[in-house]
């Protein structure tokens, strides 16, 4: 049976998601993520999206991205291919680099599920655990939405700020707390037990509690607890780790 047809409006604002073929890694390298982004902001060029946010990771990539004409199917196709050439070439590989369709969910005038995809893009590499805090990964567009590097000329900064504030400064601030106060986690995801993530008999890591914090999402009060400490003790040895 055929899968229906993507939907494609004029001014459609949409949460695209791409994986590599075989969930097989599509950015080696940081200059990997370099030819990326000069693809998507050609991309965004070609086809007059805007583009509000991304976060590229190894094996995908996300974008919050509008299409004021009705054309996400040849934007990603281009975006996609092109790319999938390049990548190819650098790396002396043949055959495809992504799966061959794409994910992208049309967000209709629902506050709450665009306010929840503002925050979920740039959380990816902290619940992947490949960092701490979600501006410190460079591959994303929120260290530049909330005023700590310069953003990329393509990106559609003032989009996101006035959902939060029509003052800069406030809005900035307000995002920042968007995101800082979600769980750490997916929650569409079940963490393993903390027993597993504290095998028995085996010496607590600091490195260890941390990962149970910001990758797994559970609580100081809940890993003290498991552990028969003191919630003080956990976030004490925890900030060794930080």
């Amino acid at each position: 049976m055929p899968r229906p047809p993507r939907i494609q409006v004029p001014g459609g604002v949409y949460h695209v998601t791409m994986r590599g073929n075989n969930r097989e890694r599509v950015i080696f390298d940081d200059d990997d993520r370099k030819v990326f982004i000069a693809t998507l902001a050609t991309a965004r060029r070609r086809y007059e999206w805007k583009v509000h946010s991304y976060c590229l990771m190894d094996n995908h990539y996300h974008l919050l991205l509008e299409t004021p004409q009705a054309n996400i199917a040849a934007g990603m196709h281009w975006l996609n291919s092109t790319y999938a050439h390049r990548f190819n070439t650098a790396h002396e590989r043949v055959g495809h680099a992504f799966q061959r369709r794409y994910g992208a969910r049309l967000i209709e005038d629902d506050d709450d599920h665009l306010q929840e995809v503002i925050r979920y893009l740039p959380l990816t590499p902290v619940r992947a655990g490949i960092c701490s805090r979600a501006e410190d990964w460079r591959w994303s567009s929120y260290a530049g939405l909330i005023g700590l590097v310069r953003p990329p000329a393509f990106l559609s900064v003032d989009w996101t700020l006035r959902r939060f504030a029509d003052d800069v400064s406030e809005a900035r601030r307000l995002l920042r707390e968007w995101v800082e106060s979600a769980p750490m986690r997916d929650p569409a995801e079940n963490p393993p037990p903390l027993s597993i993530i504290f095998p028995p008999g085996q010496p607590v890591a600091a490195e260890t509690l941390h990962k149970a914090r910001s990758m797994f999402g559970y609580s100081v009060a809940e890993i003290a607890r498991h552990l028969r400490t003191h919630p003080s003790n956990v976030s004490r040895k925890m900030r060794t780790a930080a």
